[in-house]
């Protein structure tokens, strides 16, 4: 790749700006720090990243099951009015993810209305985080007088292909803080921990934290700075991070720490692999180097999303709708999503992908491509349910096992929003 230094772009992402200030339920204890139980003697966590997909996993560096409170697992709860829900997949077959056949509805609570939802996996879990509002009910029979009929809510799921349990839950004030077209995010590190950004999360030694690090029964703060922006693992366990104001963050292996190297521009996508670590903002793209950061400008302006299984076969997506893909030696335009028939223009949400496939997704469009070309899987852009329906997130373990966060604010089921869907490679299930 050419490489050189250019300008700082205009074009910038706001990020969450909320303080957490109760917890409410499970997830916390006396002292306000989150309680996770770790039992030694299980599977670790994996990134299923190209370069090392797969794996088996659960919270906690020396592995093992997370144990929740019974009280609050809900995991065996049937999906009570969910059998209306339609899904916008027009190849849609049984639900159910190997021997779990109940779906996120049955421990998302009634009145948490979602409106961001982010997903990870490896070969054991899926972790589902989801924000939301709480009913106003609660702010007078949990946390009287602390959330004024304003609170907002973070949930943490875990199925692990048997159930769905409830791992974190909490309540803060000042939902209308929240900026509803972010998505909180969620990545795991090989047998070590997972993190949350784009949420403000109160730990045991920061409060508020930017960058929440979940291991064994801790939860630590790693930024409690600028908002972090991006973050990406890779397979050995390499974690990198990017706040809003281009401020780098290397984990390494216990703790984050502050790099001096940082790009010229703002972040939009951060993807690292166990040899490179590629940033890409508006209008460039930068790759780390032991001085600092090779940087060239981008053929086409408003990058949003990057993936990548190495520095030469890179994929971008645009506020077009333009999916972009570099080889090594020059960049292509190779699919846009939307819908041109009703002039339906969206902005690429997200990219995940496999050595085999690329999935590519706006609110409404998702693509998948299969070697030669993108083939459609799904679009609703011109659809009626398109105001109320929108995709979220993906992310998966291989072309068999990919996953997809949708919210659904027309829905009138229990789920309140928050649905996930698996695809097989040849039809999606609702989980």
């Amino acid at each position: 790749m050419r490489l050189h230094t250019l300008a700082k772009p205009a074009v910038t992402h706001a990020l969450l700006a909320v303080a957490f200030a109760c917890c409410m339920t499970l997830g916390c204890q006396g002292d306000g720090s989150f309680f996770f139980a770790i039992v030694d003697g299980g599977t670790t966590a994996r990134d299923a990243s190209p370069d090392g997909t797969g794996g088996t996993g659960a919270i906690g560096g020396s592995g093992g099951a997370m144990s929740i409170d019974a009280g609050d697992s809900d995991g065996g709860a049937t999906d009570s009015g969910t059998s209306s829900w339609t899904s916008p997949f027009p190849n849609t077959g049984a639900p159910g993810w190997r021997d779990s056949t109940t779906s996120l509805c049955g421990v998302v609570g009634p009145g948490q209305h979602a409106w961001g939802i982010d997903l990870w996996s490896d070969a054991q879990n899926l972790y589902a985080v989801v924000i939301g509002d709480v009913d106003p009910s609660l702010d007078s029979t949990d946390h009287p007088g602390r959330c004024a009929g304003q609170c907002a809510w973070l949930s943490l799921y875990r199925n692990d292909g048997q159930t769905w349990t409830r791992a974190l839950n909490q309540a803060a004030p000042a939902r209308a803080a929240f900026d509803e077209d972010m998505v909180p995010s969620i990545r795991g590190v090989v047998q070590g921990p997972l993190f949350l950004h784009r949420v403000n999360v109160p730990t045991a030694d920061s409060w508020p934290c930017r960058l929440a690090t979940l291991i064994g029964g801790d939860t630590t703060c790693g930024s409690s700075g600028e908002p972090i922006h991006a973050l990406s693992v890779t397979s050995e366990g390499r974690a990198y991070a990017m706040g809003n104001d281009t401020s780098f963050l290397i984990w390494n292996g216990t703790a984050w720490q502050a790099d001096p190297r940082s790009p010229t521009f703002a972040p939009q996508d951060l993807w690292a692999n166990n040899q490179d670590v590629i940033v890409v903002g508006a209008e460039h793209i930068g790759r780390l180097t032991g001085a600092g950061w090779d940087e060239e400008t981008l053929p086409f302006f408003g990058a949003t999303a990057l993936w990548g299984t190495s520095r030469e076969d890179l994929w971008v997506g645009d506020l077009q709708g333009d999916i972009w893909h570099f080889d090594g030696q020059a960049w292509q335009k190779l699919g846009t999503l939307g819908d041109s028939s009703c002039g339906a223009t969206e902005a690429v949400s997200g990219i995940w992908g496999t050595e085999n496939s690329v999935y590519a997704f706006s609110e409404h469009t998702l693509l998948r491509w299969n070697g030669t070309g993108f083939e459609s899987l799904a679009n609703w852009s011109c659809g009626a349910n398109a105001e109320a329906l929108s995709l979220r997130s993906v992310w998966g373990n291989s072309d068999q096992e990919v996953f997809f966060g949708l919210l659904d604010r027309g829905t009138s089921t229990a789920c309140d929003g928050a649905v996930v869907m698996r695809f097989d490679g040849r039809q999606f299930h609702r989980m």
